[in-house]
């Protein structure tokens, strides 16, 4: 968790250099443990968000990875909330993963 400012500058670059970012971002989101910090991060979810929305489509892996980040934050209803904040399925198809909208 102490380089997730780093993981987040990831997210501002371009190519694999994002796609790096997303997928370790994705790591430190599979571990429950880290997940209240991550949905607390507001920079971070912002930027999760508009990276899924703006490149998603045009890159499958970094929008696995986007969309995989928000299914762990899925899984425990005390995060539905931030995931409904940041409207993530809206205009992206990702509804499946989120049953729970």
């Amino acid at each position: 968790m102490a380089c997730l400012e780093s993981y987040v500058e990831m997210l501002y670059e371009e190519g694999e250099e994002k796609v790096r970012g997303s997928s370790l971002v994705l790591q430190l989101a599979r571990s429950p443990d880290n997940l209240g910090e991550l949905a607390a991060n507001d920079t971070l979810l912002c930027a999760l968000a508009r990276v899924l929305r703006e490149d998603g489509r045009r890159d499958t892996q970094l929008a696995t990875n986007l969309a995989y980040v928000f299914f762990c934050l899925s899984t425990f209803s005390q995060f539905h909330p931030v995931i409904a904040e940041y409207k993530v399925p809206r205009g992206f198809g990702l509804l499946p993963f989120f049953l729970f909208l």
